[in-house]
């Protein structure tokens, strides 16, 4: 093990290999050793750093013990458990939490350009999704609503970060950032 391994065990971070069943329990965790695991494999928990940890050079994830209250306080734990499971799609819990696919048509003033712009944005808590950082408050007079499709309708849609977003709101409790008109 390499000496800044060592120093990651001694600030409380730890490799995934060492998050037992009752360290999770201690820490607040109600679900299984192998669902924090996927949720490690799926990207939706990262490492905080990496470590040699083997005299093969062997790059080992290290995880901080604040990572279980973040996800538990902030992560919908229930839809990705239910991934997990296998008994429902990112899908499904999009149509759950009422996501459509929208165009909106948004006010030159609000865009800054000359003219104003059409956007394929997906709908979700009240707000118009163009980006993971990037919204419009759907009650606000500079965007109109022009067309809602269904879920699954792509024909005349097309949003180059729908994944993203999509991943998000499967994630989070509640995704929310500040709108751009206010």
């Amino acid at each position: 093990m390499s000496e800044n391994a060592n120093e990651a065990y001694k600030k409380g971070l730890l490799p995934r290999s060492k998050f037992t069943k009752k360290l999770l329990k201690e820490n607040g965790w109600s679900y299984s050793v192998s669902f924090f695991n996927w949720l490690c494999k799926e990207g939706y928990i990262v490492p905080l750093e990496y470590h040699h940890t083997t005299p093969m050079m062997i790059c080992t994830p290290f995880y901080a013990l604040d990572t279980i209250s973040y996800v538990s306080n902030n992560y919908d734990l229930e839809s990705l458990y239910e991934i997990y499971l296998q008994r429902c799609t990112m899908r499904d819990i999009l149509r759950k939490k009422g996501v459509q696919r929208v165009k909106i048509l948004v006010s030159r003033a609000v865009m800054g350009t000359k003219s104003d712009v059409y956007l394929d944005c997906l709908l979700y808590n009240k707000l118009y999704w163009w980006a993971k950082d990037k919204c419009f408050k759907a009650n606000s007079n500079e965007v109109a609503l022009i067309k809602t499709f269904d879920l699954d309708d792509f024909a005349d849609w097309y949003n180059p970060n729908r994944e993203k977003i999509e991943r998000q709101i499967c994630i989070r409790k509640i995704y929310y950032r500040k709108p751009q008109n206010g």
